[in-house]
């Protein structure tokens, strides 16, 4: 790419080639205010969707004639053409097209992308905007237009308005039969918007009243901020009002040779970021925030509609098994009572707010992954913590992930399940609440620990624990011993992760997510626990990796009968094997 520096973050998009003056982005819609309902039922808000619904075709429901009239409307008589028409010195001819009208001509169509997406994401009514723009921009009714749209592969050409206006707003919007299904809303970003587009171009070549420009451009998103690089030709002619429309579009993804591979990091990422979205959605739907739209951005960022298709089999859904428009995936996720009317399905009740008591952990357990090129699959065990009772439950998980066009790793496949029970298939599936009546500690069931489920207990001195590799030890040693640094990754025996273990709770501000998952490398630590005594006697300041460097072991800073000295980190929560309490445990018992 040439003379062009493509910000970090969107919002003062320039070209020096085009001559942009500084392009203020869209901003995303202001959050709407959440309709909290009574008792404990999951709380109530109407959005504008995303995604179809009954004013989309009651708008757009005589498209092409509309669009039609919009064009005639915005010619001239004959009359006034002539006045307001140059005419070249020589004699009767179209002035030819220039530089600055090719300019202002992209400026324009940038402007109609941020417009409708803009609108879009406000709830307005973006066809009507849209329907304005194309007969403003481009050349149908004045003569013929070769567009060929770049995601578009069933209907590759589209020479009739109504074929344009599809791809831009998507099928949905369309009037009925008017839609070409392989359109998912290009200017509104597949219900995400785009906030910016940037037109780089190569070259601007003027042919009398034909003018040709090869370049990129590029689109910010409105929903994260990721730009998507994309390659254009547009032909503008000048048309008998003196108007510069586009009479030929080609767009198309840049050649990107074998796909990008998808990394274990990406997958592990991508799980992370799942995680987290259902503990912010929980989180704001529990302090009566605006869970919709948390939970609308995430969808964006993890799922891959609009980018594809996805493969949607959520855990708790009979009637609607399968989900492959995201309205139906958002339905699942905040409940049919948060879906504007006709969108959500009855039978849901919002699995990220766990029904109305929300999640406050997530703990995913890869049983493999295994990478495919430009497609992973990961299969395993979630565990979600109650936020109401502290509850357990364990569900069964495969995810497919795939990176887009973007380069961005979405979800392409979810299939989730109750794990089998042992019941006919005649009996009645649990909830997922039923999974874990009692609260069971994580340890419990996630490794095959002697901690029993339902009950909070230490294990009785000299019971087994086995560890997550499969192994058993008797001492804390051997498991400490696979850490490589420090205390902060892996579980205390009641199931507690060690990144929100000890003082951490009181500074919830400084905790992260679980840095380890099963099979990835551990992470370096934070800070050791360098005061005390593993259970066979080993100095805290000589165990783990500190064996292996000696030079910076220093003497063991408690001596018998003196205050302990103060430490940064507490390890005061859970047991070790023995059943030894950790406030108990170690120099304490001697105090």
């Amino acid at each position: 790419m040439s003379n062009i520096a493509i910000p970090s973050a969107p919002g003062a998009l320039t070209s020096p080639d085009v001559g942009f003056v500084a392009v203020a982005p869209v901003k995303p819609m202001a959050p709407l205010t959440a309709v909290a309902a009574a008792g404990t039922a999951p709380k109530s808000r109407k959005v504008a969707s995303n995604f179809a619904s009954s004013a989309y075709g009651a708008v757009v429901a005589t498209t092409t004639a509309g669009l039609l009239a919009r064009a005639k409307r915005s010619r001239v008589s004959k009359a006034s053409k002539v006045s307001k028409v140059a005419v070249r010195a020589g004699g009767g001819g179209i002035e030819p097209v220039s530089m600055d009208e090719v300019k202002s001509a992209q400026r324009e169509w940038v402007q109609a992308i941020k417009d409708i997406s803009k609108t879009y994401l406000q709830g307005g009514d973006y066809v009507g905007v849209a329907a304005q723009a194309a007969g403003d921009l481009y050349g149908y009714g004045h003569g013929n237009v070769l567009f060929k749209p770049t995601k578009a592969k069933d209907t590759q050409f589209r020479p009739e308005a109504k074929q344009a206006l599809s791809y831009f707003l998507g099928a949905d919007a369309m009037g009925p039969g008017e839609g070409i299904a392989e359109d998912h809303g290009f200017a509104i970003n597949g219900g995400k918007g785009w906030s910016d587009v940037l037109f780089d171009n190569h070259q601007i070549e003027l042919n009398g009243n034909v003018a040709l420009a090869m370049g990129n451009y590029y689109f910010a998103s409105a929903s994260d901020g990721s730009l998507t690089k994309v390659e254009y030709t547009f032909g503008y002619k000048k048309c008998q009002d003196g108007k510069v429309r586009i009479f030929l579009h080609h767009s198309s993804v840049p050649y990107g040779g074998t796909p990008a591979a998808v990394s274990r990091e990406e997958v592990t990422s991508a799980q992370a970021s799942w995680a987290e979205a259902i503990r912010n959605i929980s989180k704001s739907y529990l302090d009566g925030g605006d869970y919709v739209a948390v939970a609308a951005q995430a969808a964006g960022e993890l799922y891959g509609y609009g980018h594809g298709n996805v493969l949607f089999k959520p855990t708790k859904a009979a009637d609607f098994q399968f989900r492959p428009d995201a309205s139906q995936a958002m339905s699942y996720f905040v409940g049919a009572d948060a879906m504007n009317p006709g969108e959500g399905i009855p039978e849901d009740h919002g699995f990220a707010i766990n029904g109305g008591q929300g999640w406050s952990d997530v703990l995913f357990d890869n049983h493999q992954i295994d990478l495919h090129g430009d497609v992973a699959l990961a299969m395993g065990n979630y565990f979600f913590t109650s936020a109401a009772d502290g509850s357990i439950s364990k569900v069964e998980y495969t995810f497919g992930y795939k990176k887009c066009e973007d380069g961005r790793v979405r979800i392409c496949l979810h299939h989730s399940s109750i794990p089998y029970g042992g019941a006919s298939i005649a009996t009645s599936v649990p909830t997922v609440a039923q999974v874990s009546a009692a609260p069971v500690p994580v340890a419990a069931a996630f490794v095959g620990s002697s901690v029993q489920s339902g009950t909070q207990t230490a294990p009785k001195s000299g019971g087994e624990v086995h560890h997550s590799a499969g192994f058993a030890y008797a001492m804390q040693k051997d498991a400490y011993a696979d850490l490589a640094f420090g205390n902060d990754v892996g579980y205390l025996p009641d199931g507690t992760p060690m990144n929100r273990a000890g003082n951490c709770i009181n500074h919830p501000e400084t905790i992260g997510p679980d840095p380890h998952a099963p099979g990835s490398p551990l992470p370096r630590g934070l800070f050791v626990n360098d005061v005390g005594y593993l259970p066979d006697g080993t100095p805290l300041n000589k165990a783990g990796n500190a064996i292996n460097h000696p030079e910076n072991i220093g003497p063991d800073p408690h001596v018998s009968g003196s205050p302990l000295p103060a430490s940064a980190y507490a390890a005061d929560v859970g047991y070790l094997v023995d059943g030894t309490p950790l406030d108990q445990a170690g120099n304490n018992a001697v105090h």
